[in-house]
């Protein structure tokens, strides 16, 4: 996000507060290594239980330990691929516009 996107850490620390990848929540972001053909979803806060457990590194983030995102140990091979990004809430408005307004086939490396 930091790289591709230009979206800076304070947006991504105070904004960004879930963090899908194929499915899986992820915690720490920087331990993340995107493959081509995945899927990325972003979101801000939620509300409930749910939108709780779901927070980056939440207090009651535990609860869904059993499905989150785990690190593998495996090379690392720089490659031009795609993902699908999907954008939740007020991301949408916020981010929306500067993704549709780019084009990133031509920053990715």
């Amino acid at each position: 996000m930091r790289d591709q996107l230009n979206i800076s850490d304070d947006y991504i620390d105070n904004r960004i507060a879930i963090i899908f990848y194929d499915g899986s929540p992820v915690d720490d972001i920087d331990s993340l290594i995107v493959k081509d053909g995945a899927v990325i979803a972003l979101s801000s806060q939620m509300p409930g239980l749910v939108g709780a457990a779901m927070i980056r590194k939440g207090l009651i983030s535990p609860f869904r330990e059993s499905i989150r995102f785990k690190p593998q140990d495996r090379e690392i091979q720089k490659k031009k691929g795609a993902i699908t990004l999907k954008l939740f809430n007020t991301l949408i408005l916020e981010l929306g516009g500067l993704l549709a307004n780019r084009n990133l086939y031509e920053r990715v490396e």
